[in-house]
């Protein structure tokens, strides 16, 4: 079943060549091997199925070949799609198309738009010679890749150096930085151990859902030294309890204060490297009593109280209590 095509000019310059060909193929149906080379036409068909730990999450992906132009796509995990008769194409070399990706109204746009984070599926490739489906989609700024296999539903390898070193690059033009040389190495170790701690919070399941952030290439004491300012003050004032009227009512069993009407909170603000979480904390607590009493929401200055407030230490710590 071996089609073998050589030159007859080669053939003839080297008979050689033309009994050593021969002897292989000969060779070669003696043993009985029958590997079937690959169609060079084939196309997806059957069933594919595929799963990863991303960041310690598992997103698993199906997807079913319904005929030359429609495919059910299944995506479960930290992503939720169930497309039924989605509409697709194939150029017939390696590329699968999803024409209405981007279209509102469209199954699979929908199911992404409605995802936590910012998700897209890059691109869908098709390879004859493997009969494998490739995914590759980006999660807001990192991309990641699932390939799907016939069978029994199998999750690939974790992270791989590759691809590592591929959301280093991305993490780096997402967020602007760039590192003199010595430093890129320290910073890039850094980003990976704060990758296994994300990955380690999101598998316990019960720490909610972490991400990388601007903080990716920050070790926790430098963190903790630049973002942690509190600093609790003694005190020798005798403390006096009183007793207080209360008016009790019902209340839900939770409240979600992001969606309260009238609005209650300000945008989430950003203390950069000044350790002024003291002052943070004082003006954004002020902003929401004083909204849920008034129903007028004020947006405070924690800049203000950082620079002015003479019993604090600005960047360098303080405390809520004497911030009020």
């Amino acid at each position: 079943g071996l089609a073998v095509s050589v030159s007859h000019r080669a053939l003839r310059a080297s008979p050689f060549l033309a009994s050593k060909m021969l002897y292989k193929v000969v060779a070669l149906s003696a043993m009985g091997l029958a590997h079937a080379l690959p169609a060079v036409d084939q196309t997806p068909s059957g069933t594919y199925k595929g799963a990863k730990s991303v960041l310690g999450q598992s997103i698993s992906m199906v997807v079913g070949v319904d005929d030359a132009t429609h495919m059910d796509l299944t995506i479960s995990g930290s992503i939720s799609v169930n497309c039924k008769q989605e509409g697709y194409s194939y150029d017939g070399s390696s590329t699968i198309t999803l024409p209405g990706l981007n279209t509102a109204g469209d199954c699979v746009h929908d199911a992404l738009a409605a995802a936590p984070l910012p998700v897209t599926i890059k691109s869908v490739k098709y390879s004859g010679s493997a009969d494998t489906v490739t995914i590759t989609a980006g999660v807001s700024f990192l991309t990641t890749t699932v390939t799907l296999t016939k069978g029994s539903l199998a999750e690939s390898p974790a992270i791989s150096a590759a691809e590592h070193g591929l959301w280093w690059t991305e993490f780096k033009a997402h967020h602007g930085r760039v590192y003199a040389h010595n430093e890129e190495a320290r910073r890039f170790a850094i980003f990976k151990e704060n990758l296994d701690t994300i990955a380690a919070r999101n598998s316990d399941g019960s720490l909610g859902f972490h991400f990388v952030n601007e903080f990716a290439d920050v070790s926790s004491e430098e963190f903790r030294a630049t973002h942690m300012g509190y600093k609790p003050k003694t005190t020798t004032h005798a403390q006096e309890e009183l007793a207080l009227a209360l008016t009790t009512r019902a209340t839900s069993a939770s409240v979600d204060w992001r969606s309260h009407s009238p609005a209650v909170l300000t945008p989430v603000k950003n203390q950069g490297q000044c350790g002024s979480c003291w002052a943070f904390s004082a003006t954004e607590q002020i902003e929401t009593d004083v909204a849920l009493a008034t129903g007028h929401l004020y947006t405070l200055s924690p800049q203000q109280v950082t620079s002015c407030d003479t019993t604090d230490g600005g960047c360098n710590g303080g405390n809520t209590e004497t911030a009020y």
